[in-house]
């Protein structure tokens, strides 16, 4: 694993918002520092509270319509995106090695932990979320609700 070619970008970080990059408005930019270098790699755009609410209300309007999706449609869009994430594994490394200062193999480690995630998350079968231990317990001798004339009932136990 050799790192690829530095990420050499001096273009401003934009917002995505709805399928497209948009400038931020006013022209408002915050540099992105490069420690390893000393110096700034790129400028991110500061958004305005209009360009925040058009980003929610696009995030809203895009929810909505895919709310009713099956899941086995978000499975496949995930899994894409998953697919995308592995492809690219080595240019956002070389992004984070631009923006952080990290060296090119502790960037891969990260980016390769942040896919395995991911993975897992695409893989699971969800249901119950932890570890069942089964302990030895006593059998109540008390009610406290369910069916009449049980031992889990609002009988008493008198044996």
């Amino acid at each position: 694993m050799s790192a690829p070619a530095p990420h050499a970008s001096d273009a401003n970080v934009v917002h995505f918002i709805h399928g497209e990059g948009v400038a931020a408005s006013g022209g408002r930019t915050q540099p992105v520092w490069n420690p390893a270098a000393g110096r700034i790699a790129r400028h991110v755009a500061l958004a305005s509270e209009q360009m925040v609410n058009r980003a929610a209300a696009s995030a809203a309007s895009a929810q909505a319509g895919r709310a009713d999706a099956p899941p086995s449609r978000r499975a496949r869009i995930l899994n894409r995106f998953l697919d995308l994430m592995n492809r690219h594994a080595d240019e956002r490394a070389a992004i984070i090695t631009a923006e952080h200062g990290k060296v090119f193999s502790d960037a891969r480690g990260e980016v390769g932990r942040g896919n395995t995630a991911r993975e897992f998350a695409r893989r699971v079968q969800a249901g119950m979320v932890g570890i069942n231990v089964p302990i030895p317990v006593p059998m109540a001798w008390h009610g406290f609700g369910g069916w009449k004339r049980s031992l889990f009932g609002d009988m008493p136990a008198t044996l």
